[in-house]
């Protein structure tokens, strides 16, 4: 009888601590930050706003140059995108480095 109790509240919390942690996860933004600050985000997720210098697309990889005031860096995205029609755009994704570079690998690029 007990552990049936026990269960049945444990269940219950479990399940209360499921939703608790769906919508901490929904309403969560990444940090929003200056492109110079790139480096202190490392294998994080965040947010830059910037103008496009340069724009190169190919059939698996698309390529972005982004300034902001602070600085600039290389956008990439594992998808094939067409030129967004705006010269000042956000990214949101994880900043990384390749050949000792910082880039941005985008989840979400918008027009700003």
């Amino acid at each position: 009888m007990k552990d049936s109790i026990l269960f049945k509240g444990a269940f219950i919390w479990s399940i209360i601590g499921i939703c608790i942690l769906l919508l901490i996860a929904e309403y969560s933004e990444p940090a929003k930050i200056n492109i110079i600050s790139s480096d202190e985000n490392l294998g994080k997720v965040v947010t830059i706003d910037g103008e496009i210098l340069s724009f190169s697309s190919k059939p698996t990889v698309t390529f972005i140059e982004v300034r902001d005031k602070t600085g600039e860096i290389l956008v990439v995205s594992f998808s094939r995108l067409k030129r967004p029609p705006c010269s000042a755009i956000q990214v949101t994704g994880k900043v990384e480095v390749y050949k000792g570079e910082l880039e941005i690998i985008a989840d979400e690029i918008k027009c700003h």
